[in-house]
C-alpha cells in the first residue's frame, strides 16, 4: 500500500503571505488617509452646502414670488384719515400664511433635490501640514442634501427722510440641512432674509400701525 507523500508549497504560501501583508497596509493606509482627510472634507462639504442651499433658497423666493405676482398691495393696505393722515398699515393675514408655505415648500424641495454634487480636496491634506494643505491633485467626493425649513413674513418700517416711511414685507428662512457624504454625515444651519415687497408711505406711521387682517 502507497502513502501519500504531502506536498508543500513554499511560494503558494510565500504569496499568501505577502497578499495578507499588502491588504493589511493597504487598510491602514485608507484609514489614515480617511482620518486626515475628514476635516478638511468636513470643511469643503459644509462651505459647499451652504452655498448650495443659498442658491436653492434664492430662487425658490424669486420663482414663487414671480409665479404668485406678489405685490405689495396684495399683502398690506395703509389706511388714512379724512386728512390723509396714516392711521394703520394692515397685512393679510392669509396671503401672508398661504405665501409663506409655498415660499417653505418650494425651498426644501430645491434643497434635497441637491444630490450627489461632486466636492474636491487637495491631496496635500494627507501630509498633515497647512503646508501643503492646499497642493496636489484633487480628491473628490459626494454630497447630498436633505432639510427642514421654517419660514416667517415680517414687516419692518425704516425712515426714509421728512415724513417718509419705507414698509418692507420680509421673508425669513431659518433651514437645518444635513450634509450627507459617502463615510459621515454633518449639519450646518442656514439663515437669510429677503424683502419681497415694500413701497414710501408718505406721512407720519403711528407706532402701532402693524396690524393684522384675514383677507
Amino acid at each position: 500500500m502507497r502513502r501519500r507523500i504531502r506536498r508543500y508549497y513554499p511560494n503558494r504560501v510565500k504569496y499568501l503571505y505577502l497578499f495578507t501583508v499588502i491588504v493589511i497596509v493597504i487598510s491602514i493606509l485608507c484609514v489614515t488617509a480617511n482620518i486626515r482627510l475628514r476635516p478638511f472634507i468636513k470643511i469643503v462639504a459644509e462651505d459647499s452646502a451652504v452655498n448650495l442651499a443659498m442658491s436653492s433658497i434664492n430662487s425658490a423666493v424669486i420663482d414663487v414670488i414671480t409665479a404668485e405676482k406678489v405685490t405689495y398691495d396684495m399683502l398690506a393696505i395703509v389706511d388714512k384719515d379724512e386728512n390723509g393722515r396714516v392711521t394703520s398699515v394692515k397685512t393679510d393675514a392669509l396671503k401672508i400664511n398661504l405665501l409663506k408655505s409655498k415660499v417653505g415648500n418650494e425651498i426644501k424641495n430645491r434643497i434635497d433635490s441637491v444630490q450627489e454634487r461632486r466636492i474636491y480636496v487637495p491631496a496635500g491634506a494627507l501630509l498633515g501640514s497647512d503646508l501643503w494643505s492646499g497642493m496636489g491633485p484633487k480628491i473628490s467626493s459626494k454630497i447630498s442634501l436633505c432639510g427642514s425649513v421654517v419660514t416667517d413674513i415680517t414687516s419692518e418700517f425704516d425712515s426714509s427722510g421728512i415724513n417718509q416711511t419705507i414698509h418692507r414685507m420680509v421673508v425669513k428662512i431659518n433651514a437645518d440641512i444635513s450634509v450627507m457624504l459617502p463615510s459621515f454625515t454633518t449639519n450646518i444651519k442656514v439663515n437669510t432674509s429677503m424683502c419681497i415687497a415694500e413701497t414710501v408711505i408718505v406721512g407720519i406711521v403711528p407706532n402701532t400701525s402693524a396690524q393684522i387682517v384675514n383677507g
